[in-house]
């Protein structure tokens, strides 16, 4: 049985070009909504909602809400850290009065 040669390649075949990490966004509220404008529509909703006797049920609606925007499954690569849902849930819990 002949063994065949194995080719030497080159680690730079192998790394995208193209391909760059996201810049990192502050964890400043005005930062995030600068970034994503929705997140102050949400405050603003969450402000009108405060003296609903349903807050607490408000509450889990923009949590979910908030999932789109901040945190591991937004959709802006540069709010996916828990530091950025951290920021978002309390400004929203504050609106809310919770």
């Amino acid at each position: 049985m002949s063994s065949l040669p194995i080719n030497r390649l080159s680690t730079s075949q192998f790394r995208p070009s193209s391909v760059t990490a996201p810049q990192p966004i502050s964890t400043d509220w005005d930062a995030m909504v600068a970034v994503v404008p929705s997140l102050a529509e949400i405050e603003a909703r969450a402000k009108r909602r405060r003296r609903s006797r349903n807050r607490f049920l408000a509450y889990e609606g923009f949590k979910r809400e908030l999932e789109r925007h901040v945190g591991w499954t937004a959709q802006h690569p540069g709010l996916r850290t828990f530091e950025h849902w951290d920021v978002a849930i309390e400004r929203i819990s504050k609106a809310l009065g919770v």
